[in-house]
């Protein structure tokens, strides 16, 4: 493995909340939008109170706002403008001071438009705001920080025909000539970042959910996909409700989709603005993906990703941006439990497995760093897989600790006690320790203040005379980093007498020997085969464990575990059992592991398995297979693979079989991915995948195609096709 690089650039240095002399009670924005010269006209007014008697001289973040008057209470004052701040100098009062902040500006952040060009004509002219972390006032001045919460207004002109989306209740529409005036007013105080619009010509459908109103914004050319994107929200409004103990606590949910989105999605309070590139097209809804290499997010993901937030992140609000996991954590895992109650703890298991990759890739090939982090160069570098994929990790280990009575009781405490306002990581701990009485500041400060997860090797033996099964842990990490020493509870499951027996042990050194009175010898031996923690596992087992357990084991993570260590041994007995798993195995991921493991193993006669387990149902096991088969470079192989490629359903097991065409047959793919290049699939997924095959051949022609495909003007997803 190679070295880390460090989290800390030359450039990086300590942040803490910046100096604030008020709290902001209210701001208005009024702007005229003018699309031809992407600027934007008006004023800001903000309702300020003073923290102290004496303040002189108000400063607010300006990002190249260009400033043409201020008044503070009705009159005019006297102001500097750079192109980073405005500071305002006041007569020192008691009371809230009005501050009223006419300019112009064509910003480079904060505020993006899009409109029709040479090489894209379809687009349409639009606006939008995204503002995370701090590109707020780079279109309205303010105290651009998460920690000051203002209720909001926005005043947006457009031209006649346009429509703006923005937070809260629509006070107004009001036409004069050929323009019209949108009236947005939002009651609940909520952080900069978070108040936004959208103006462009959207159609519009509206659902309910407990009484909450609903809006699906988007462009007419999407209304037939509309409700694939956002048709389960009502359902996940629902499901989010009742895990956080609070009903959604807004009076409407606006969804709008934008073209050039530079998020996937972003949580403005009420009003959260997504990408287009996660319409499901008919056919494509039962494995949608928006690229061809993101085989775990969706439109569904996403939706409750977002939705998620409006409760943490908007409702609720970190202090600090070291304190992101508050709100990004806690979204990640909603989302993930909002699939456990719709879909089953097997696949959400699946799925935190899955994100949880991106994190370890992230840890192992760039940077090892604590969630709360101080020290980083922008806000924007906290928003990496560490804060997302592991925060949502460390509140499935919180809730193993604590269990769910105590951890969803704590949650919904959480929200109450902070609602409308901000907090901090012990802020959380101590709700949690409040509600719970368990004492929580050991493993609060190794999950969110240190960095790493454990290693460990697992080592496994039986003393027949004595009936006992001696399980040897080691905890193999570097600790040079400031990686801990795991304090943590772990299960340990014997499978011996037709029975299941789980062990609850607490992991504490860097090595220990765990003893366990049986009477009989196991058939199955597992090591925290629920998946509650965050870590990487040696742990050797025999053939005969690993058959037992694939065959055996009550537990899906474990069935596929087992499945993917059979595939390193070549064995006639492997290829049986893994085949018999491709075969009657329930669970969609355990088969397509099975597949996967055939593939690894590689001889003639796991070919034979994979021929004989037939064409999957399932959309996903067929990806499972076609992965497999790309390890085989005979005839047999090639058909089957041709055959997923021209003729599958599934636009993302077509990506896979290309994949493997490439892999399996350099010499003879070219033709075959050519033809595919010109299916039509969202997004054109499968043309990103056939380029990203061609890369894999040896060929000038595979090259000059490769490069003309990439050229402006081209579908995105071909466009950045690695």
């Amino acid at each position: 493995m190679t070295a880390r690089k460090s989290f800390h650039l030359p450039e990086s240095r300590v942040h803490y909340p910046p100096q604030r002399d008020f709290r902001t009670k209210h701001i208005r924005v009024d702007l005229a939008i003018d699309f031809e010269r992407k600027s934007i006209d008006g004023s800001c007014t903000l309702d300020l109170e003073p923290m102290r008697r004496d303040l002189g001289r108000i400063v607010l973040d300006a990002g190249e706002l260009d400033v043409g008057t201020v008044e503070v209470d009705g009159r005019p004052a006297e102001f500097e403008c750079d192109n980073a701040n405005l500071s305002v100098t006041v007569e020192p009062a008691a009371g809230v001071r009005k501050l009223k902040v006419g300019y112009r500006a064509s910003p480079k952040e904060g505020l993006y438009f899009s409109s029709p060009d040479r090489e894209h004509p379809e687009k349409e002219v639009q606006a939008w705001t995204h503002s995370e972390p701090e590109s707020a006032h780079f279109w309205f001045p303010c105290h651009d920080h998460p920690s000051d919460k203002a209720s909001s207004e926005t005043v947006i002109t457009v031209p006649k025909g346009f429509r703006v989306i923005s937070n809260g209740k629509l006070i107004s529409v009001e036409d004069r000539g050929d323009r019209s005036t949108y009236h947005w007013r939002e009651d609940v105080p909520h952080s900069t970042y978070l108040t936004s619009f959208v103006a462009g010509k959207f159609g519009e459908i509206t659902q309910e959910s407990d009484g909450v109103l609903l809006r699906y914004n988007f462009p007419e050319s999407k209304r037939r996909d509309v409700l694939r994107y956002f048709g389960e929200t009502p359902k996940i409004i629902k499901v989010l409700g009742d895990l956080t103990g609070m009903k959604y606590p807004y009076e409407k949910y606006d969804q709008t989709t934008v073209q050039d989105f530079i998020a996937g999605g972003e949580e403005n309070i009420n009003a959260t603005t997504l990408t287009l590139n996660y319409y499901p097209e008919p056919g494509s809804e039962e494995d949608f993906q928006p690229t061809y290499a993101n085989t775990f997010n969706n439109n569904v993901s996403l939706v409750a990703h977002e939705a998620a937030h409006q409760w943490f992140g908007d409702l609720v609000t970190c202090a600090d941006w070291c304190h992101a996991w508050i709100n990004e954590a806690f979204a990640t895992y909603l989302q993930s439990l909002y699939t456990e109650k719709t879909k089953g703890v097997d696949y959400m298991r699946w799925e935190m497995r899955t994100r949880e990759g991106e994190y370890f890739e992230e840890d192992e090939r760039q940077y090892r760093r604590a969630i709360v982090e101080r020290n980083y160069v922008w806000p924007h570098d906290i928003f990496d897989h560490t804060t997302y994929r592991k925060g949502a990790a460390m509140l499935h280990e919180l809730r193993y600790i604590m269990g769910d009575d105590a951890f969803f009781a704590g949650i919904a405490e959480f929200l109450r006690a902070y609602a409308k306002g901000c907090a901090d990581t012990d802020d959380f701990r101590k709700t949690l320790e409040r509600t719970s009485g368990l004492p929580l500041e050991e493993f609060i400060d190794q999950a969110f203040m240190k960095p790493g997860y454990p290693e460990f090797n697992v080592d496994y033996g039986w003393d027949e005379k004595a009936g006992t099964a001696t399980l040897r842990v080691k905890q193999k990490q570097d600790t040079s980093d400031g990686t801990p020493i795991f304090k943590l509870p772990c299960e340990v499951v014997f499978y011996a007498d037709g029975k299941r027996r789980g062990f609850r042990v607490l992991l504490d050194s860097a090595e220990q020997t765990l003893v366990f009175s049986l009477g009989s010898k196991p058939t199955v031996v597992e090591f925290d085969p629920e998946r509650w923690l965050l870590k990487k596992v040696r742990f050797d087992k025999s053939l005969e464990l690993l058959i037992n357990q694939l065959e055996q084991s009550q537990d899906s993570y474990s069935r596929s575990e087992a499945a993917i260590a059979l595939g390193k041994l070549v064995s006639d007995k492997a290829v049986s059992a893994l085949k018999a798993a491709a075969m009657k195995e329930q669970f969609w991921d355990v088969r397509s592991c099975a597949l996967r493991a055939l593939g690894d193993i590689g001889t003639e006669q796991a070919l034979e398995a994979l021929i004989q387990a037939g064409l999957p149902e399932n959309r996903r096991v067929r990806r499972g297979l076609a992965k497999a088969l790309g390890s085989f470079t005979n005839e047999r192989a090639r058909n089957v693979l041709l055959e997923l490629l021209e003729r599958d359903e599934s636009p993302y097991v077509r990506c896979e079989a290309a994949l493997s065409l490439a892999k399996a047959w350099p010499e003879g793919a070219l033709h075959h991915l050519k033809a595919a290049m010109e299916i039509h699939t969202p997004n054109e997924t499968l043309a990103e995948a056939c380029l990203e095959s061609m890369g894999k051949l040896a060929d000038p022609e595979a090259r000059r195609l490769s490069t003309r495909a990439s050229a402006t003007g081209n579908p995105t997803g071909v466009e950045t096709g690695r």
